[in-house]
């Protein structure tokens, strides 16, 4: 088979064009990702208190607010959700058979909310829909997402570099 590259997609990303296609799929962005109506954080402000050791309740309010903060922070350094969500995202599926971020479950619907068969190739990109998430997050998994929101309590900016290390494991 004969390989070519779009110049455009060279400049840009380095993209190898099969036929008349890329030979690739890809997230292109999350439009939005919120947790879902009823859905709750995997870790309470007693688990993080415990974690961290604090007594007392004056950073109560201050952990409640980290808690969704650092959430956010590993799903997305991670793509891995850990609580549920609903997803919207503009994905290229031209090889076929993406996996989409968050550990998505169920129907993924377009922007018609017809749904889509992800093992079938597309060669444009389009807008889909999706649920994605987990009830419950394994121990280990909880002990990283604490150990976030413990850096960050402690005046740490941005994600832990030991963080990082470990989600290392969950990442696809």
């Amino acid at each position: 088979m004969y390989y070519t590259q779009d110049a455009d997609n060279v400049r840009r990303n380095m993209v190898t064009i099969v036929g008349d296609r890329p030979a690739y799929n890809a997230i292109i962005e999350i439009i939005s990702k919120a947790k879902q109506n009823g859905a709750t954080d995997p870790v309470t402000t007693a688990d993080v208190k415990t974690f961290s050791h604090i007594d007392e309740n004056d950073d109560d309010a201050k952990i409640a607010m980290l808690i969704p903060a650092a959430c956010d922070m590993i799903e997305n350094y991670s793509g891995v959700g850990l609580r549920k969500l609903d997803v919207v995202a503009r994905i290229n599926n031209s090889a076929g058979n993406i996996r989409l971020l968050f550990g998505q479950y169920g129907d993924v619907t377009n922007e018609s909310n017809e749904v889509v068969d992800l093992k079938v190739a597309s060669p444009d990109d389009f807008v889909v829909k999706y649920t994605a998430g987990n009830d419950v997050i394994n121990s280990d998994l909880k002990v990283v997402l604490l150990m976030q929101i413990d850096f960050m309590l402690r005046g740490g900016v941005g994600m832990d570099a030991e963080v990082k290390k470990l989600l290392q494991n969950y990442m696809q």
